[in-house]
């Protein structure tokens, strides 16, 4: 049996490798993160799926310059593409997605933000504001595939013929879409609904380390502030 999903994936940002840079005159913020490991099984509300890293490999370039909406954008309680004029009316905060590329088996890629443009609207504000103070970001990868069941195997499908619509931004782990939360549905550009699976990459060691990376960050920044007020 094979069927047609929308699969929403959740990781962690390492807080602590944002950048910023000027841009032709503009401030932007660059915010690394990451998404599927190859051949990665997650559970999702609607079972667990294997995504193939000759999948992978034929359709993550669909993520080069791909909005990097401030969540993932919906229209009357349904979720909606997010480069859709409907999608980028209700989540776009002027940020986008950029070198993408594979290493080590998996996908990186760099969500590029537009100071200015953010400053525009309550949500970009919001997103600025925690990445100034630091707090947790992670983000989500929609994406649609095919699905095909499968036997005598530890998980139910394997996807195929993905499509990456979008790498969004999220500010808090409770604003993510997760496997209790439900699935709910995706309306594609037909108007068709389809089933909607939320998935949360699981790597305890690598978030782990961030997050010592980023303690150790913020304790060095509090023993410096006494000097840098001094020198002032």
């Amino acid at each position: 049996m094979t069927k047609q999903i929308r699969v929403n994936v959740r990781t962690l940002v390492n807080a602590s490798k944002i950048r910023r840079e000027k841009r032709d005159g503009r401030d932007v913020i660059i915010v690394p993160s990451a998404t599927l490991p190859d051949n990665v099984v997650m559970n999702g509300s609607g079972g667990s799926v294997m995504y193939p890293a000759e999948e992978i490999e034929k359709s993550f370039m669909g993520l080069e310059d791909a909005p990097a909406p401030l969540g993932h954008p919906m229209v009357n309680g349904k979720f909606v593409s997010a480069r859709s004029p409907a999608g980028l009316a209700r989540s776009y905060v002027g940020a986008h997605n950029e070198n993408v590329r594979r290493e080590g088996g998996r996908v990186f890629l760099d969500k590029v933000i537009d100071v200015e443009v953010a400053n525009q609207s309550e949500g970009g504000r919001s997103l600025l504001s925690a990445i100034e103070k630091e707090e947790p970001i992670h983000t989500s990868t929609g994406l649609l595939a095919t699905v095909e069941e499968v036997t005598n195997a530890a998980h139910k499908y394997v996807a195929r013929n993905m499509y990456f619509d979008h790498d969004a931004i999220l500010l808090n782990a409770s604003g993510a879409a997760t496997p209790a939360q439900g699935v709910g549905m995706f309306v594609n550009s037909e108007g068709d609904e389809i089933e909607v699976i939320n998935s949360a990459y699981d790597d305890a060691d690598r978030d782990l380390g961030w997050a010592i990376e980023s303690t150790i960050s913020a304790i060095d920044k509090a023993e410096r502030a006494p000097l840098i007020e001094k020198i002032k």
